[in-house]
């Protein structure tokens, strides 16, 4: 499993899914079901970490 920097704000796809403890499958059906916050730049999904803490804690 990938570790992701403390300090990087915005995560691609495998390092949303690492943060979270979540397989990349799983992570693509969090976001193609619009559960997780992001962006999407054509095929490349964007995550804030920041959004990522905020929903959590919702």
């Amino acid at each position: 499993m990938k570790h992701v920097k403390e300090d990087k704000s915005v995560l691609n796809l495998d390092e949303a899914s690492a943060y979270l403890g979540v397989s990349p499958e799983t992570m693509r059906k969090y976001l193609k079901d619009k559960k997780v916050p992001h962006k999407k730049f054509g095929k490349r999904y964007i995550i804030l970490k920041s959004a990522l803490d905020k929903w959590l804690s919702e």
